[in-house]
């Protein structure tokens, strides 16, 4: 859209949710996952607390967004197909399956003493 090529679609339809999803992804999402990344990479202790929201917001939106899209797919609308959907469900469960593995020191047995 920046470079002059055609106008998507979804912002058509409706430019504010178009916006909102847009600045929701590039304003606080990529830099949130960009500076706890780093951090991480730097041993900072704050950045171990952080990821576990992080991933969390990644693992919940992805499952979100794929209900969408077998949604949209049930519904026949033409802005999705089945190899989206099956692309999406894969990316969801590598993501699901990275979440469980960064949250996995909190179903560990403890013993009281």
């Amino acid at each position: 859209m920046l470079a002059g090529g055609t106008i998507p679609a979804e912002y058509i339809a409706d430019p504010s949710v178009y916006w909102t999803v847009f600045l929701l992804d590039l304003g606080i999402v990529v830099p949130i996952t960009v500076a706890v990344s780093l951090s991480l990479l730097r041993g900072a202790v704050w950045a171990r607390k952080a990821i576990y929201g992080l991933v969390g917001w990644y693992a919940l939106v992805t499952i979100a967004v794929l209900a969408l899209f077998v949604s949209m797919l049930v519904h026949d609308d033409p802005n999705v197909t089945v190899g989206t959907v099956i692309v999406l469900f894969i990316a969801t469960l590598l993501i699901t399956a990275f979440t469980v593995w960064v949250y996995r020191p909190f179903f560990r047995r403890t013993t009281l003493r």
